[in-house]
């Protein structure tokens, strides 16, 4: 679950860096038309990776994503909160 965290921030950084013609962070920026069914909202790919990048303090991550060396600095840092390697 952890390698799928860190994972989840690496390939979230790509798609920010990507520009806006790529299919998947297209496909990341669409907003549905129409209504939700009854109940709690469900929890989309991108909330997930806020709140992973919350648990370690960082708490606006599209910034860092579109420095690829801030971003290397929070996906390190996210691993060493995880217990994968050393800061």
């Amino acid at each position: 679950m952890k390698y799928i965290r860190i994972n989840k921030l690496q390939w979230a950084g790509l798609v920010t860096q990507m520009n806006n013609e790529c299919t998947a962070k297209r496909i990341l920026l669409v907003r549905p038309e129409g209504k939700r069914g009854i109940g709690r909202p469900k929890m989309k790919w991108v909330d997930d990776v806020n709140q992973d990048s919350a648990r370690i303090g960082e708490r606006n991550c599209r910034r860092h994503a579109r420095n690829e060396d801030e971003w290397k600095k929070l996906v390190r840092k996210a691993g060493a909160y995880l217990g994968l390697w050393s800061q």
